[in-house]
């Protein structure tokens, strides 16, 4: 008793370092790496996560390469007595993890008879077939001790190895890279063809499968999986639909009549529901070979029905806790009898299907509506965060609006500001140069035309754009420059006398008045005469002449025209 309870604590206290040292392993992973050792662990059921961690690091994380190497010969006894090297701790785990896939394979191959032995009561081909069993034989890995006789067969082998490369590369020179490449079924022959020419080696045997089975057998077939078998699972797994494997032998007696079984019109009808997922393969393949390894066939074809049942687990290795899906074998068929017709045969294997597919298709709808309701709730989830960023973009759409408005607005209030301020400066320019004008044109002399010979000086009669007249009399050395500074002072003048002769400069004396630099004044009116009708705009010509070639010296009456309409 006491053993027992001492056996116990110690299996205990293993579980527990497993599960440690699973979580640990777990941590260094990256999504994809576990998404791989997920699919390896689901095709392969291996339970040991640090085996199959290294069993992928060992192909880069290529899965299919990885299951390929999991079933090779003597694989599996290398990897446990590399880790029974590492530590006794390891060894005793290693056998425990044997003992385990042992009882699991067991297990299995009970419950797959069992749900057959149920079938077959309705089904004329399994009364027909004789029963089988598989026998899994499984052994402990053992240190070797170290021996002389290596060193006497090296040479042998090595003769071995340079012959079988010669041979090779000859069959691929004429053509038959297919003899080549096969080797052993699952072996590294097999794995290896195809990453040296760069193309995934199970989907090129599912399209040459394919192409033969069309040639032979006609176009009218079950819709095949073209994918890799841990492909199909993981799409029988999204999409919770029963997965129907079968994998067969061209080279088998009944492979014709099996080939028409498949091309049953009922047969192809009933597997092109939405339900199923039909993936194919030829056990001469390295793929298809694993998969009926893994499945325990013992004859060909080899028929399994399976499905994603929803389980609670503990805490593995692979993921922690919660519910997740788990491949379930339903049905399983191991050969066909050869004295049955295709028909028959084809109507019995429906029977056969339907039978457990009706029993749980109860609890697979279920899950299904369950999967529709989650997608539904994250189809929501995504609206309501598409509606949320919308709304956020919306936001900050009109905050960027407002910004660009406010920037608007503040460049439009601070060029109105400068525009105010240059014309501020202008009109400061202006009356400066008015004043400065006007104390020029007041400290000139007065002409007296009594006092002078007759045609030495000329008044002009001059009404400004306010409709006032006004005379004045200019010498005959005068400019029309003179014409126009009189006109352009005349507001200056008016406010001179205003204010009583003061000027808003300086003292208010008129000479301390200085022009203003840089600054050219722009005149906005021209001078005409009515009769006959002549402008004047040239304001550097001489005044005498001008008006003498029109007829209008000693006197002349000019109107000040503005040179642009005056806005309402």
């Amino acid at each position: 008793m006491a053993s027992n309870d001492n056996s116990s604590h110690v299996q205990s206290q293993s579980n527990a370092n497993n599960t440690n040292n699973s979580n640990a392993i777990l941590d260094t992973l990256s999504d994809d790496q576990r998404q791989c050792l997920h699919e390896f662990c689901t095709v392969t059921n291996e339970e040991d996560i640090e085996a199959a961690v290294r069993i992928l690091k060992s192909r880069e994380w290529n899965v299919q390469f990885s299951i390929q190497a999991f079933y090779e010969p003597g694989y599996t006894d290398q990897q446990l007595a590399v880790s029974a090297e590492s530590s006794e701790h390891d060894v005793t785990q290693g056998d425990s993890q044997v003992r385990r896939r042992r009882n699991a394979a067991g297990s299995q191959q009970e419950q797959s008879s069992g749900d057959t032995a149920d079938s077959d009561s309705t089904d004329s081909v399994s009364r027909n077939r004789p029963i089988t069993t598989t026998t899994t034989t499984t052994t402990t890995a053992v240190v070797p001790a170290f021996s002389w006789f290596p060193l006497f067969t090296w040479p042998f082998h090595l003769v071995f190895r340079v012959s079988t490369f010669m041979i090779k590369t000859v069959l691929t020179l004429v053509g038959l890279q297919r003899i080549a490449s096969a080797g052993i079924p699952g072996g590294r022959n097999a794995s290896s063809s195809g990453s040296g020419s760069g193309a995934d080696p199970a989907s090129r045997d599912a399209a040459e499968f394919r192409r033969y089975f069309e040639e032979s057998f006609g176009t009218d077939h079950p819709p095949f999986f073209t994918g890799t078998y841990a492909r199909a699972l993981e799409a029988a797994r999204r999409d919770l639909k029963y997965l129907l494997v079968i994998v067969w032998s061209k080279e088998h007696d009944n492979a014709r009549l099996f080939g028409q079984v498949l091309t049953h019109p009922d047969l192809v009808s009933y597997l092109s529901q939405r339900e199923f997922l039909v993936w194919v393969g030829d056990v001469s393949c390295a793929e298809a070979f694993g998969v009926a390894t893994t499945l325990g066939a013992t004859r060909y074809p080899f028929i399994a029905l399976g499905g994603y049942k929803s389980q609670l687990y503990p805490a593995t290795g692979i993921r922690q806790g919660g519910e997740r899906y788990k491949l379930k074998i339903f049905v399983r068929l191991d050969g066909l009898p050869n004295d049955i017709p295709s028909d028959t045969l084809a109507r019995s294997l429906i029977r056969t299907i339907r039978g457990p597919v009706e029993r749980v298709n109860q609890t697979l709808s279920a899950a299904r509506r369950e999967q529709q309701e989650r997608e539904a709730a994250r189809r929501i989830v995504e609206q309501q965060d598409r509606a949320y960023q919308e709304s956020l973009a919306r936001d900050k759409e009109r905050e960027r609006q407002m910004r660009e408005r406010d920037e608007l607005e503040r460049t439009m209030r601070e060029s109105e500001e400068r525009r105010l301020e240059e014309e501020k400066r202008k009109q400061g320019l202006v009356k400066q140069w008015k004043w400065a004008t006007f104390a020029r044109i007041q400290s000139q002399e007065p002409v007296d035309i009594n006092a002078l010979p007759k045609g030495a000086a000329g008044k002009l009669n001059l009404r400004l754009e306010d409709g006032t007249r006004t005379l004045r009399v200019f010498s005959a050395e005068a400019t029309f420059q003179d014409v126009f500074d009189f006109v352009e002072t005349r507001d200056v003048a008016a406010e001179w006398e205003a204010s009583g002769g003061k000027a808003p400069y300086g003292e208010g004396d008129l000479a301390s008045i200085e022009m203003p630099e840089d600054y050219e004044h722009e005149y906005d009116f021209a001078l005409v005469s009515q009769f006959p009708r002549v402008v004047f705009e040239e304001r550097a010509a001489n005044l005498k002449e001008q008006l003498s070639a029109k007829g209008l010296w000693p006197s002349a009456a000019l109107i000040v025209e503005p040179l642009f309409e005056p806005e309402e």
